[in-house]
């Protein structure tokens, strides 16, 4: 016996084009790329070398203060009042916090030599 088959009756193959192969490798790429961006933005911005650069950039550019005397040390920005000459000192405050990895900053009168340690302390065992 003989079953002719119609075009009703067969399984149909699942063909992947070459679009949708450039496709998916695409979507690849991209997510790669964006998750090694991520995780090289969030170490640099750690940095403290970073946040100096960038806070020296905010107070020369944004409140025309060049040569403003500052110091990072993890994350914590500490500038110097008489640096700053008659700009105001909140705005300023407010600038440099929203810098990628600033956990705080300061404005002191006198940020000499002990303002910041130059060995981080030891926490007690």
């Amino acid at each position: 016996m003989t079953v002719i088959l119609g075009t009703h009756d067969s399984v149909r193959a699942h063909r992947f084009s070459i679009w949708s192969n450039v496709k998916i490798a695409t979507s690849g790429v991209v997510f790669v790329f964006c998750l090694v961006l991520g995780i090289v933005s969030a170490t640099i911005a750690a940095d403290d070398s970073y946040i100096a650069g960038y806070a020296t950039a905010v107070l020369e550019h944004e409140f025309n203060v060049p040569g403003a005397v500052l110091q990072v040390y993890e994350g914590v920005v500490i500038v110097t009042a008489d640096s700053l000459g008659k700009v105001d000192r909140q705005k300023v405050l407010t600038a440099l916090e929203n810098i990628p990895g600033v956990v705080r900053a300061e404005v002191r009168e006198d940020a000499g030599p002990s303002a910041v340690p130059a060995v981080p302390p030891q926490t007690a065992r």
